[in-house]
């Protein structure tokens, strides 16, 4: 690197200022004729990025459960059918469309 002010060969002290034999801020490049100092902006370390991953599709198959089991205990249905409707809860919470939900459930049933 040649100096800005003198255009004299300058000192490069980064392999020194990396082992430590030179303090962190000390300037990267020195002038060897008029000592003119120069400090190299800072290369901002990148955090690897991770790739990304699909997030999955939240459940609620808890709540789901709980809210098959209170209609049971109400006597809106039978104990026997707490799963079959906490599926269905399930599905419909995380966003099956209603639509898809009845034709799953109650296709070729008279209404």
């Amino acid at each position: 690197m040649k100096c800005p002010k003198c255009n004299s060969d300058m000192w490069d002290n980064r392999a020194k200022k990396q082992s430590g034999q030179f303090k962190p801020n000390a300037p990267d490049h020195t002038c060897k004729k008029c000592k003119h100092s120069v400090w190299l902006p800072k290369e901002e370390p990148q955090a690897p990025q991770e790739p990304t991953k699909p997030q999955p599709k939240s459940s609620n198959r808890s709540y789901a459960l709980s809210y098959a089991k209170d209609l049971a205990v109400a006597g809106q249905i039978p104990v026997n059918e707490i799963l079959d409707k906490a599926e269905q809860f399930d599905k419909y919470l995380n966003g099956m469309d209603l639509q898809e939900l009845f034709v799953e459930n109650f296709e070729g049933e008279a209404i």
